[in-house]
């Protein structure tokens, strides 16, 4: 096996800069690509992971100049799923063997908002592992939020 690669399948956080350039460069790469597969399967093993990503709002009060739904943002048509329509998609992805769901919204700072966020986790917690991309919370609504949440499956 090239040294470099065996490093890399070793310690590949102790790799310098111009090792990695050097493995993005390689021209014969399937020794590289035997090695990385390898390494994926002592770690996770021969899986694959599905996550659903369900965006249940672009509406943002933030103004990111690289973010396309940024607040200035006037050409984007704005949205806001219901519940019962998050809800629906979470169990769709369940039945089509997701492992998770994943929501995300624009930041959008309003109790109205949070309490929404709250109430679809809680619906959807039982039927498949859940997360949430949206605006930050203060660390005891993260707490609150996850005492009040129903078992996961």
């Amino acid at each position: 096996m090239n040294q470099l690669i065996e490093k890399a399948a070793l310690k590949p956080y102790n790799l310098t800069h111009g090792e990695i350039v050097s493995l993005l460069s390689l021209e014969n790469t399937a020794e590289l690509f035997a090695a990385a597969y390898e390494l994926k399967c002592r770690h996770v093993g021969k899986v694959v992971s599905l996550r659903g990503l369900i965006e249940f709002s672009n509406q943002c009060s933030k103004n990111c100049y690289y973010c396309g739904i940024r607040r200035g943002n006037t050409l984007v048509k704005r949205y806001h799923l219901s519940e019962d329509d998050v809800v629906r998609m979470a169990r769709w992805s369940f039945e089509q063997g997701y492992g998770s769901v994943v929501l995300q919204s624009g930041e959008f700072e309003s109790e109205a908002n949070t309490t929404f966020v709250e109430r679809v986790l809680k619906r959807i917690r039982p039927l498949c592992s859940s997360g949430h991309s949206v605006r930050p919370y203060e660390c005891a609504r993260y707490v609150h939020l996850f005492l009040s949440l129903p078992a996961q499956i």
